[in-house]
């Protein structure tokens, strides 16, 4: 009799290890599918992406920001300018982490020519806080009339390129303020889709573009400048960039936004509202 309440015992500890392993270790903060999603698998945006780059002025950050969100990644982004650290992060950010500032005049961040990041269905952002909005600006591009291209349109609202659409989002980002950009493309729908911290903001409905890049590009991916670095700079503070070679889901999008790229970011600071929307607590979401 012994013997079999120790094997049912055993079955049951080895099915509660199982259970756990679901869920995710305590303290796990990687962004998770929220569970309104129909994917049986965790989505972990640091593994996930074809390119992701901090930008943290940690001190060991000088001249090359690594691609530090996939495993291995050696897409590693060139800066020029006079590295320094920014002034501030967003809302939640972990304590050990600081932003990139940017002079608007010669400063900018680029990854050398390659046509991995041009697919025809991408999704791609980040994080910044300009500090004036006198002229438009740059954010992220790989040149807008064959590519892609996130614009701050001066005092009107952001502007976001396909292959020479345009199509601008409903919010204008404040200065000394910081916003989440992304640009969603699917070829399939041929929408042109941006989104301000974590939410949809297309105006009057997105539009479609049915063109789409063709991998063919001979410019560089480039972050706080045009793709030569001459012009549209940049004043102000950026940090977390990523790019994704497919359309990842709102929810993916808004779990970004709240757990950040390596899911250390407190998501309930940043829009306690979108937390209740996309999760029954934070900790299902990062």
């Amino acid at each position: 009799m012994w013997r079999d309440i120790l094997i049912v015992l055993g079955v049951l500890l080895v099915l509660a290890g199982a259970a756990e392993a679901i869920r995710g270790r305590p303290g796990d903060r990687r962004p998770r599918l929220a569970t309104s999603e129909t994917s049986g698998t965790d989505f972990t945006a640091d593994s996930d992406a074809l390119g992701c780059w901090l930008l943290f002025s940690n001190g060991t950050e000088t001249g090359a920001e690594a691609d530090r969100c996939a495993a291995g990644g050696t897409n590693t982004m060139t800066y020029t300018g006079t590295f320094a650290a920014g002034a501030s992060t967003p809302a939640g950010t972990a304590s050990d982490q600081d932003s990139v500032e940017l002079d608007g005049t010669s400063e900018r961040f680029h990854l050398a020519d390659d046509n991995a990041f041009e697919a025809t269905d991408f999704t791609l952002g980040g994080w910044f806080n300009p500090d004036d909005n006198d002229s438009a600006y740059i954010i992220m591009t790989k040149n807008d009339t064959d590519n892609y291209e996130i614009i701050r349109g001066g005092a009107t609202n952001m502007s976001y390129e396909v292959v020479t659409l345009n199509e601008a989002g409903s919010t204008n980002a404040a200065d000394a303020t910081w916003s989440h950009v992304v640009l969603r493309y699917s070829s399939t729908t041929d929408e042109v889709e941006p989104f301000y911290n974590g939410s949809a903001d297309c105006t009057g409905g997105c539009r479609a573009q049915t063109t789409a890049p063709d991998g063919t590009g001979t410019d560089n991916l480039t972050i706080g400048a045009d793709v030569n670095g001459t012009s549209s700079e940049l004043p102000g503070d950026i940090m977390e960039w990523f790019y994704f070679d497919r359309t990842l889901t709102n929810a993916e999008i808004a779990e970004i936004f709240l757990c950040g790229m390596d899911g250390t970011a407190d998501g309930t600071a940043r829009d306690a509202a979108l937390v209740g929307a996309q999760c029954s607590d934070i900790t299902t979401c990062c």
